[in-house]
């Protein structure tokens, strides 16, 4: 029966597997994450490249 409570064997484990709903609080909170560390990444390699850039303008010798 769909829905109905069944025992499960203290040697057997069963696998469930959910696809939360595109409102959840975790896709929600998943999405956030996933801005908030491209926007790290951004910033880093701005950073990064502003430091490069900082450098070779300092010393023009470097190639």
């Amino acid at each position: 029966m769909n829905g109905a409570p069944i025992d499960i064997p203290a040697d057997q484990f069963v696998s469930v597997r959910v696809e939360m709903p595109e409102g959840s609080i975790y896709n929600q909170k998943k999405l956030t994450a996933e801005k908030s560390r491209n926007e790290a990444e951004r910033l880093a390699a701005e950073e990064a490249a502003r430091k490069a850039t900082e450098e070779a303008q300092a010393d023009p010798d470097q190639p």
